[in-house]
């Protein structure tokens, strides 16, 4: 049995965990009164959050005497290892103010909570009635380069809060609930929404045994939709985690924009708080308008980013990865051009610095070497990261544009500005005719064949190009002579049989003019 802070008990139910309900008293008066707030786990200071966040596998110890064929085992647990960066600090802050600001208008001690659940569960009945609550629900972006670590920060922060919360009473009044205080779905390879809404239906079902998927998932997109939205009101779901964004870029033609629309009834009708997660690539969906750019980041954006090479951040991060090191005696550390390299082959992304290290830590096990070395560094990186090559060579270079989730948001909107200072030239509107011009070159006789006009002045030529052309050049023009009379006059093609100018139409048989 599982004691928090609160002194609250957490028990093991069908298969995932169920905590029964206690309260803590609120220190922020917003937060009083609310079952759902009070049974969530205590506001985390920094220090506390960072220690919670943070997972350092055993150290190698005694295992760097193993034989060979163990030790290659062993170094898979460097991928257990979880190092907060900054912004890991910066999202369990955000989450934890998001899923409270959300409940904070779910309040099931009032009765307006309660009819806007039953209207949300007429799904024949789309307009809400007289009590419809006002949503505190807002929205926070987590963006980053693929391999930054999105995917475990956010699982980080989820663990700090139960999966589902028993209410049974609170404060001597009947109250029986269950709160799930978030559920984490992804969109699918395809983008598809009825994929999505499967996958939903899918994550309450692990959670509270359910047969939700089943029911369910023969419906029609909308209506699947709404029992979504009825299921996260009976539920009390604090916050809705999407996560595989950027899929979305993948969707048929309007999917993208669907998609949003109903991530905004969610928040607006619904009244639930959503996590958006995706690689730089996703930020493409939010093109073309204000709306959805606003509402995805109106609680702002936490982007991973990818340190520079004399980062302190991945300084410190490359001190713990030395520690998880089963070759030697474990007494050695990284030489500085061991370090170097490791950013350079890895260019900073820390998933990449990782497989690197444990790649390398295999190959010097096979060889019976006993230190990780520059020239290990690179042999491995040349066997195992070929695949790898072409973006970590654009990111040493800085010419990632070919790779869309590769691009930070940063670079994104310096070319978005760029292109807004290129000068782009004003049509000019054509100037009116007098009515008492006389039908000349410009303006032929009504009822009369256009003619071609020859050009008798340089001055209709580009400029410049009458006198640049030189002796023998076919597109050197004399006075008075047209475009077919220079090209017979230098022998580029023959005579047309008498006629003499080629804009005169030719008559021929079966052809009108």
């Amino acid at each position: 049995m599982i004691v928090d802070a609160c002194g609250r008990q957490r028990v093991e139910n069908l298969g995932e965990t169920f905590r029964e309900a206690t309260y803590c008293e609120q220190a922020i008066e917003d937060y009083r009164g609310n079952p759902l707030i009070e049974a969530l786990p205590p506001i985390l200071s920094p220090k506390s959050a960072l220690n919670s966040l943070a997972n350092f596998p055993r150290l190698p110890g005694e295992e760097r005497l193993l034989p060979p064929e163990l030790k290659k085992h062993c170094t898979n647990r460097l991928k257990d290892l979880i190092y907060p960066l900054p912004e890991a600090l910066e999202f369990e802050a955000s989450f934890s103010l998001l899923i409270r600001q959300g409940y904070k208008a779910h309040n099931p001690l009032n009765p307006i909570t309660w009819r806007h659940r039953y209207a949300l569960a007429q799904l024949d009945k789309p307009e809400m009635p007289t009590g419809h609550i006002r949503s505190t629900a807002s929205c926070h972006l987590v963006s980053g380069c693929s391999g930054m670590g999105k995917t475990t920060l956010i699982d980080s922060v989820l663990r700090l809060y139960p999966q589902v919360i028993r209410h049974r009473g609170y404060k001597g009044k009947l109250l029986n609930i269950l709160q799930i205080p978030f559920i984490k779905i992804s969109i699918p390879y395809d983008g598809l929404l009825s994929g999505l809404c499967a996958d939903f239906f899918d994550a309450i079902d692990k959670a509270i045994d359910t047969n939700f998927l089943a029911q369910h998932r023969a419906l029609k997109i909308d209506l699947m939709m709404k029992k979504i939205e009825e299921i996260a009101s009976n539920y009390f779901i604090g916050v809705i985690v999407i996560d595989e964004l950027q899929n979305l870029n993948l969707a048929k033609t309007g999917g993208a924009k669907r998609a949003l629309s109903y991530f905004r009834s969610l928040m607006n009708n619904v009244g639930i708080p959503l996590v958006l997660v995706g690689t730089y690539a996703a930020m493409d969906i939010f093109k073309g308008g204000l709306q959805d750019p606003r509402r995805a980041s109106d609680e702002g954006i936490t982007e991973i980013w990818r340190p520079a090479a004399a980062d302190a951040h991945f300084g410190n991060f490359v001190d713990v990865l030395e520690k998880y090191v089963w070759v030697g005696d474990g007494d050695a550390t990284f030489s500085q051009p061991v370090r170097e390299k490791l950013y350079d082959l890895s260019q900073g992304i820390t998933d990449f610095a990782v497989r690197l290290l444990i790649l390398a830590q295999r190959m010097a096990i096979n060889e019976g070497k006993d230190e990780v070395t520059e020239k290990l560094l690179i042999r491995t990186s040349d066997r195992h990261f070929r695949l790898l090559q072409p973006a970590i060579d654009a990111l040493r270079t800085g010419n990632q544009s070919k790779f869309d989730d590769l691009v930070s948001l940063e670079y994104r909107h310096k070319l978005h500005s760029d292109q807004m200072h290129v000068a782009i030239p004003k049509p000019t509107a054509p100037q009116p005719q007098e009515d008492h011009d006389p039908p000349g070159p410009s303006h032929p006789t009504p009822g009369k064949p256009a003619r071609c006009q020859r050009s008798n002045s340089t001055a209709d030529q580009p400029p410049d190009k009458a006198k640049d052309f030189q002796d023998g050049d076919c597109r050197k023009v004399e006075s008075g002579m047209s475009a077919y009379e220079a090209l017979k006059a230098q022998g580029l093609i023959a005579d047309l049989g008498g006629n003499d100018d080629p804009c005169r139409p030719v008559t021929s048989v079966g052809r009108k003019f």
